[in-house]
């Protein structure tokens, strides 16, 4: 996960390369063995802080939509992995989805709708297995 976590900086133009990196760091997250749910905690907060970025006046509508979209499937992608160790990030995360949803890009609302149903799910589970305290 670290290698693809290379390929994302701040000072990269080109989004294709960013947005296939998140696709690709997703796919790393499903593929995780349960001992590097630590590494995947400590990207969350990240790629939370890559998405509230994408909400800058620097993004162009097409840069802002593939990022977006990326970075939902990945959040996704560690919500799946990290279950009820993502219950710290479920609040910032809702917020994120709240700003996407009052956008008027739909191409990005069904990948925010997609993780606004996995987070309702997580949250229900826990709350009928009292897991998440």
């Amino acid at each position: 996960m670290c290698i693809a976590a290379g390929f994302i900086s701040d000072d990269d133009d080109d989004n294709l390369l960013r947005s296939a990196a998140y696709e690709t760091i997703g796919e790393l997250i499903n593929a995780a063995p349960v001992d590097c749910r630590p590494c995947i905690d400590a990207f969350v907060p990240k790629f939370l802080e890559r998405l509230q970025a994408t909400f800058s006046p620097d993004f162009d509508k097409e840069q802002q939509n593939q990022l977006q979209t990326a970075l939902c499937c990945t959040l996704e992608n560690s919500l799946n992995v990290l279950g009820a160790e993502y219950r710290p990030y479920i609040n910032p995360t809702i917020q994120l989805l709240f700003s996407i949803f009052q956008s008027k890009t739909n191409t990005v609302h069904e990948e925010a709708l997609s993780l606004f149903g996995a987070l309702i799910q997580r949250m229900l589970l826990c709350a009928s297995l009292h897991a998440c305290k």
